[in-house]
C-alpha cells in the first residue's frame, strides 16, 4: 500500500473523531468525505470490469457500503440550535463507521501482504478479474459516504431547517 493510501484510509477513519463531537452540520463537514472519496476513486480506479463475477463483487460491496452508510446516517443524533442543524455521532454511528473504513483497510492489507496468493486463487476460481477489488472498495467507501449524507440531510430537512448551506458561513441553517 502506498503512503498515500494510508493518509486517505486514515483520514476516513480519523474522520469520527470530528463527528463525536456535538457540532454544527456544515459544508466542509458535507463534502470532506465525498471529496476524500472522489479523489480516491481519480487516483486508483482506473476501470469498472464488469465481466463474470466482477459485477456481483462491485455490487455487493456497493450494497455493503449503501447499508453501513445508512445505517450510520439514522445513527447519528441530530438537533437544532438557533436555526442550524447540529451533530453527533453515536456510539453506534462511530462503531459502524470504524467498522466499515477499517474493514476496507483490513481487506487492502490483506490482499496487498499475506493473502495476496489466496486472492488470486479465489479471483481465479470465480472468473474475477484482479483490478476489480480497487473499483469495489472506493465505490463500497462512496456508497457509504453518500449514503450517510444523503441520510442526514433529508433528516436536516424534516427537522424543518433547510439543508442548503449558507453561502456566508457554510452552515447549514433555518
Amino acid at each position: 500500500m502506498t503512503t498515500t493510501l494510508w493518509i486517505i484510509d486514515i483520514t476516513l477513519i480519523a474522520l469520527v473523531l470530528l463527528q463525536i463531537r456535538r457540532r454544527r452540520l456544515t459544508l466542509v463537514q458535507v463534502l470532506l468525505p465525498i471529496a476524500l472519496v472522489l479523489w480516491a476513486g481519480i487516483a486508483y480506479v482506473h476501470s469498472v470490469p464488469l465481466g463474470g463475477d466482477n459485477a456481483l463483487v462491485i455490487g455487493g460491496f456497493v450494497v455493503i457500503g449503501a447499508l453501513l452508510g445508512a445505517a450510520i446516517g439514522f445513527t447519528t443524533h441530530m438537533s437544532t440550535t438557533d436555526g442550524r442543524v447540529m451533530t453527533r455521532a453515536g456510539v453506534v454511528a462511530a462503531v459502524l463507521w470504524v467498522a466499515g473504513m477499517g474493514a476496507r483497510l483490513a481487506f487492502q492489507l490483506w490482499a496487498t501482504e499475506n493473502g495476496r496468493l489466496d486472492l488470486g486463487r479465489f479471483d481465479f476460481q470465480h472468473a474475477i478479474s484482479n483490478d476489480v477489488w480497487p473499483a469495489a472498495l472506493v465505490l463500497m467507501a462512496g456508497a457509504t459516504v453518500l449514503l450517510r449524507v444523503g441520510v442526514i440531510l433529508t433528516r436536516a430537512r424534516r427537522l424543518g431547517v433547510d439543508p442548503q448551506p449558507s453561502a456566508v458561513t457554510g452552515d447549514v441553517r433555518a
